[in-house]
């Protein structure tokens, strides 16, 4: 098959080459005409297009003229964790949930990070009796707060309430 790449103008007495197809296709809107054993069809145009892989809803730049290959769609995802269920783009609810439990664990680890540095000048304060009682107070406060973020269930469908961090810590 060949697509149509348009006409040219000829030298006066000079002959098309014996295999070329001497008649205009018909053009209509979203085909390509292709030459396919001597005569003109009308292939599917999707070059320029964007479509998107069903199977990882990533975007693919058609090049070439023809039928879409089954595993693309011109239907652009339009759902967070898209999941192609034959005729539309739903919610996968599984990747949702694991990517809401990802982000739930992560948020843990950095809270119990922040409060450990939190805590360390405090503790190191109080280990060496200097603490003031501000200090000894929020050093209090900050162990309470990484004792609860510590118990925070973050496994798929848990339901995470987040503690609510002491005051700045005495400097």
């Amino acid at each position: 098959m060949h697509p149509y790449t348009g006409f040219s103008y000829a030298n006066e007495g000079s002959l098309p080459p014996l295999n070329a197809l001497r008649i205009e296709p018909d053009f209509k809107e979203g085909f390509c005409p292709c030459e396919k054993d001597g005569a003109w069809i009308n292939v599917p145009d999707y070059r320029g297009v964007t479509a998107y892989n069903k199977e990882t809803a990533r975007p693919v730049k058609i090049d070439d003229v023809g039928e879409l290959p089954d595993n693309l769609t011109t239907i652009a995802p339009d759902v967070e964790f898209p999941k192609w269920d034959g005729g539309k783009w739903v919610t996968d609810n599984r990747a949702k949930k694991k990517s809401d439990t990802a982000a739930a664990e992560e948020r843990k680890q950095y809270l119990l990070s922040e409060a450990t540095a939190t805590l360390a000048p405090l503790q190191d304060a109080a280990d060496l009796d200097i603490a003031t009682a501000e200090e000894a107070a929020a050093l209090k406060e900050w162990k309470r707060y990484r004792v609860l973020l510590n118990r925070i269930d973050t496994s798929p469908g848990a339901d995470v309430i987040w503690p609510t961090p002491p005051a700045s810590p005495a400097r």
